[in-house]
């Protein structure tokens, strides 16, 4: 439930920051370019640190900050990488909501905490190899 409720606090607040970006909330004070390089780098900092405190709370403080941190980047990078990839699929798939009707929102939502739940467990899981050293 902790890491659940953190990816959902994650996700919250990339909408909310893309939003205000988009809207035009800090236009006139920096270029449109640095402020979409500066919302991906706090959302970017926001996704490391969930990562980082949610495994060192689930682990109970096993692994070393070094592994957790090149699990915590490899998941941002994953997961922006993953939302492009994303929002493709969606915006070209237009037989879900054929299918699904107006359950495809929630059906789209819940495929892509799918999506990020794996990518999660599979970066942890990248954390502890590189601590074990490679070992099985």
């Amino acid at each position: 439930l902790g890491s659940g409720l953190v990816v959902f606090v994650l996700m919250l607040f990339k909408y909310l920051l893309s939003i205000a970006v988009e809207a035009g909330q800090f236009e006139g004070e920096l270029p449109f370019w640095l402020m979409g390089l500066g919302a991906k780098l706090i959302n970017g900092l926001l996704v490391v640190s969930g990562f980082l405190v949610t495994v060192r709370i689930s682990t109970k403080g096993r692994l070393r900050n070094r592994p957790l941190l090149v699990g915590g980047l490899t998941f941002w990078l994953s997961w922006e990488l993953a939302a492009v990839l994303f929002g493709y699929y969606v915006g070209n798939m237009p037989t879900i909501s054929l299918i699904y009707g107006s359950l495809a929102t929630i059906a789209i939502l819940l495929l892509w905490l799918f999506y990020t739940a794996n990518m999660f467990l599979w970066c942890v899981c990248l954390s502890a190899r590189i601590v074990s050293g490679g070992k099985s």
